[in-house]
């Protein structure tokens, strides 16, 4: 199973937080030695590391970023686990259809239902966006 990595500094305090991520991350790699991923852009530093089983192409890389139209990070979304319903999920959502991945709906269904996504996902998982 997957792991996932995070924090949130706003105020600076962690000297080197890219480095500390990286440590943070690289502790799970018994979790996922399949590929490792992270995002950072101050104040959000987010990583994971994958064991991939039902997507297996670099498509599935996380965690998931969504950028506005300037390139600023709008959505960042990263999981562990499997959505059963991510089938149906990924149909009813707006746009291009998102990658392969289950957890590839996961900005998408942010960006539409908000805090309310939670009730509509069914599997076993944890998730932070």
């Amino acid at each position: 199973m997957c792991g996932i990595v995070g924090f949130v500094d706003p105020e600076a305090r962690v000297q080197d937080p890219v480095a500390v991520l990286d440590r943070m991350r690289e502790a799970l790699t018994h979790r996922g030695p399949d590929d490792a991923g992270s995002v950072h852009g101050a104040p959000l530093y987010a990583g994971h590391r994958r064991l991939s089983i039902v997507d297996t192409s670099p498509e599935g890389r996380q965690p998931f970023v969504e950028r506005d139209s300037n390139g600023e990070l709008e959505i960042v979304a990263w999981a562990n686990g499997e959505l059963y319903n991510h089938g149906s999920l990924r149909a009813d959502l707006p746009g291009p259809a998102p990658g392969p991945s289950d957890c590839a709906i996961l900005p998408g269904l942010w960006r539409r239902d908000g805090e309310r996504m939670a009730r509509s996902l069914e599997g076993m998982f944890a998730f932070a966006v």
